[in-house]
């Protein structure tokens, strides 16, 4: 465990040394997209932020109803930028609903098929799963109606 910690900070050290610090911002965009790549990007974006904001007004008066609370907080989960590494992209960037839940944007999907990350300049391997790949499986995690928490299904 000591070696542990005395390890990372040193790996931390090399890999700032290596990236630089300005190899770390997230506000980078990669030469390797297409301008139509980008304006589609943006337009997700501004979907994905428009989504949000109904989500986070829906918070003023909130459903009385617990199936309708769940919805809620799933969707605010799923369109929250904070929730990704430099807090600039939202799980719904590549797992928008309307496009059961992989990435919405056919300029990707047409040409490289994976997506950018939180970095904008670093891409995945694989595309995004999508709704069907769950072969009509329902989701692995159940609400507890004891704990009122999320909880691995025994499905799964």
């Amino acid at each position: 465990m000591n070696t542990l910690r005395t390890l990372l900070p040193i790996t931390a050290a090399i890999f700032i040394s290596t990236v630089g610090v300005d190899g770390l911002n997230a506000e980078e965009t990669s030469s390797k997209l297409s301008p139509q790549a980008l304006q589609e990007i943006a337009q997700v974006e501004a979907e994905i932020d428009r989504i949000e904001a109904q989500a986070i007004e829906r918070l003023a008066a909130p459903p009385d109803n617990q199936i309708q609370q769940i919805e809620l907080l799933g969707k605010l989960m799923l369109y929250d930028k904070d929730l990704s590494v430099y807090r600039n992209e939202a799980c719904a960037f590549c797992h928008m609903p309307e496009t059961g839940f992989t990435g919405p944007v056919s300029e990707l999907n047409r040409t490289t098929g994976a997506y950018p990350g939180s970095v904008r300049t670093r891409f995945s391997e694989r595309k995004p799963q999508t709704h069907s790949y769950a072969g009509g499986r329902r989701p692995a995690l159940d609400l507890s109606a004891v704990s009122h928490c999320f909880t691995r299904s025994p499905r799964a």
